[in-house]
């Protein structure tokens, strides 16, 4: 993890989860932070499967409480797009707003599947 920059050839703004700050978060602990990152990585399928579902079922309460932790995970992760869209979501469910809200979950699926990429690019090598 620490030889993460070097060993990955992509400016720090392209990184879905901003790994510098998710050290200084775990105190310089890298075996923490991979824990976290592996955490995560567990749960992606299962967060889009849950994001899917309530877009499509239009179950904006389901969909904002499922924003809100997200929204709470990704602040902790330091991946701040997702906190990002995750607040979108939960903005746009509680408006009711059926076309932003489907336009969101799209671009957080991607942006889940981005993480989970990084997170396997970043477990190999560590």
């Amino acid at each position: 993890m620490n030889d993460l920059h070097a060993s990955i050839s992509q400016d720090i703004c392209d990184f879905p989860i901003n790994t510098q700050a998710l050290m200084a978060r775990c105190m310089g602990n890298s075996a923490f932070a991979r824990s976290l990152l592996s955490e995560l990585a567990t749960t992606i399928s299962d967060r889009c499967h849950e994001f899917s579902c309530n877009a499509s079922d239009k179950d904006y309460d389901a969909l904002g409480e499922a924003a809100h932790s997200l929204k709470g995970t990704a602040s902790v992760m330091c991946a701040e797009s997702v906190r990002d869209l995750s607040l979108k979501i939960e903005t746009a469910s509680q408006a009711r707003d059926e076309e932003t809200v489907d336009s969101l979950v799209s671009r957080l699926l991607e942006e889940l599947e981005r993480c989970r990429e990084f997170i396997s690019a970043v477990q190999a090598i560590a």
